[in-house]
C-alpha cells in the first residue's frame, strides 16, 4: 500500500493559488479602472474649458462688435455735422452747396506803373434840376469820384455833357466788383444803380431820387437767392409788346431776371 501512496506523491504536484498573485490581478483591474476614470475626467475638463472659451469668445465678439458699431455711428454723425458746418461757412463767401469757392475779383493793376479805372454812366433822367445823369468812377474796388452832369443836344444831332455838381456815395461797405444800372419796364424812372460786390451781393441806390435830390445813400442789398457774378440787359417779349429788363448771372451757372420785389 505504501508504494502506491508514494507513486501518487511523485506525480505532478498541485500548486495552490498564491495570495500575492491574486492581489496583483486585483491591482491591475483597479489600476485600469482608475486610469479610465482619470481619462474621462480630463476629457470632461478639457471639453468644459473649450466650451467656456467658446462662450467667452462669443461674448467678447458681441461686445466688441457693438462697441465698433457705436464708434462708427459716432464718426458718421461727426462727419455729417462737419459737412453741414462747412457748407454754411463756404456759402457765405460765394460757395454753392459747398462746392464752388468762386469770389468776384477787384479789377486793379498789378503793375506799379499802371492804374485801372472803370467808368459808370447812368441813363438820362427827366429831373427837375440841372442834372439828369450821373457818372461814377471805380478804382481798386472803391468809388474814386461821383459827378452829376447835364446832357444837352445840338441842332446837328450831336450831344454834350456839362458838369452840374458832385455827389457823395455813402453806405458802401466792402469791395466793389462792378457798377451797373438795373431795371425792368418801359422807362427808367424806377431803375437803380447796382454795386456788384466781391462777396456776390448787390447793393443799390434808386437812380431817380439820387439825381433829383443828390442823395446817394445805399438803401440795402437786393434779395437774390444766389451769388451774383454779372448782369446783362435783355429784351422781354410779351405778345406784340415787350420791355427791357436786367438778368443776373449766378456763380452756379444759372440766371435770374430782376424783379422789383428784390428791393428792400
Amino acid at each position: 500500500m505504501q508504494p502506491n501512496n508514494n507513486a501518487m506523491s511523485a506525480g505532478t504536484p498541485t500548486v495552490a493559488p498564491s495570495v500575492n498573485a491574486t492581489a496583483q490581478k486585483d491591482d491591475i483591474v483597479f489600476s485600469d479602472k482608475s486610469r479610465r476614470g482619470s481619462g474621462m475626467m480630463i476629457g470632461m475638463i478639457v471639453l468644459a474649458l473649450l466650451a467656456a472659451g467658446g462662450i467667452g469668445f462669443g461674448v467678447w465678439a458681441y461686445l466688441s462688435g457693438g462697441q465698433k458699431e457705436a464708434e462708427l455711428n459716432g464718426k458718421i454723425s461727426d462727419l455729417e455735422s462737419q459737412l453741414v458746418g462747412q457748407s454754411t461757412v463756404i456759402g457765405n463767401d460765394g460757395a454753392v452747396n459747398g462746392v464752388n469757392d468762386y469770389k468776384n475779383p477787384v479789377i486793379k493793376s498789378t503793375n506799379s506803373e499802371k492804374s485801372y479805372s472803370i467808368m459808370f454812366e447812368s441813363s438820362l433822367i427827366n429831373s427837375n434840376t440841372d442834372a439828369n445823369i450821373v457818372s461814377i468812377n471805380l478804382e481798386n474796388g472803391a468809388v474814386s469820384s461821383c459827378e452829376l452832369g447835364k446832357r444837352t443836344y445840338e441842332a446837328d444831332g450831336g450831344n454834350g455833357t456839362s458838369m452840374a455838381g458832385s455827389c457823395r456815395i455813402t453806405g458802401l461797405d466792402g469791395e466793389i466788383y462792378r457798377i451797373v444800372e438795373i431795371g425792368a419796364g418801359h422807362d427808367n424812372s424806377e431803375n437803380v444803380i447796382g454795386f456788384i460786390m466781391t462777396d456776390g451781393t448787390v447793393k443799390y441806390i434808386p437812380l431817380y431820387d439820387a439825381i433829383e435830390r443828390n442823395e446817394f445813400a445805399v438803401k440795402g442789398s437786393l434779395k437774390i437767392d444766389g451769388y451774383v457774378i454779372d448782369k446783362c440787359d435783355i429784351n422781354v417779349g410779351e405778345g406784340m409788346t415787350g420791355y427791357h429788363s436786367t438778368v443776373f448771372v449766378l456763380s452756379d451757372g444759372t440766371f435770374i431776371e430782376y424783379d422789383k420785389s428784390m428791393l428792400n
